[in-house]
């Protein structure tokens, strides 16, 4: 029960912690741009996360066109280029993807670790056909009484 309330805390105030601050101060725009930095430690993974779904015209590097966009060359330059924003989007979507895929397997396993299978006995059988019939018989007397109010409405 715990690793299923750590996920679902994860996915409701962790995930909507990042948006927030996306959203005021853009900190996954800005954490994400010192991340890829070429000589950043974790740039040779984020690159591979993020080249892993897309296409052969993806252009990983393209932040560096635009912002140095003075500097390059026509030829260097990438017409496919895509803003910064969209790679941080990219980085975001495999967290996010990563926390539901943990909080919904937590939660499968938690329903499975609380699941209990009844053993059916003639008894058991017995109450169910008993207890249905009572609620059938009430509903039944429910209607009736429902019926006789809507009749005496009408006749006032």
């Amino acid at each position: 029960m715990a690793n299923f309330i750590i996920w679902r805390a994860a996915y409701n105030v962790g995930l909507g912690y990042l948006l927030r601050h996306q959203s005021k101060s853009f900190l996954i725009t800005s954490y994400f741009t010192s991340l890829t930095h070429p000589e950043a430690t974790f740039y040779g993974i984020i690159k591979a996360l993020l080249t892993l779904n897309m296409g052969s015209d993806y252009d990983f590097k393209v932040f560096y066109y635009l912002l140095l966009l003075p500097f390059y060359t026509h030829s260097t330059y990438s017409n496919k280029a895509m803003p910064k924003a969209f790679n941080s989007w990219l980085a975001w979507r495999i967290l996010a993807d990563w926390v539901l895929a943990n909080d919904f397997f937590s939660y499968f396993i938690f329903c499975l670790r609380m699941f209990e299978v009844v053993e059916i006995t003639p008894f058991v059988v017995i109450c169910y056909m008993v207890s249905n019939r009572k609620n059938i018989r009430t509903r039944e007397r429910e209607r009736e009484r429902e019926r006789e109010r809507e009749r005496e409405r009408i006749d006032r």
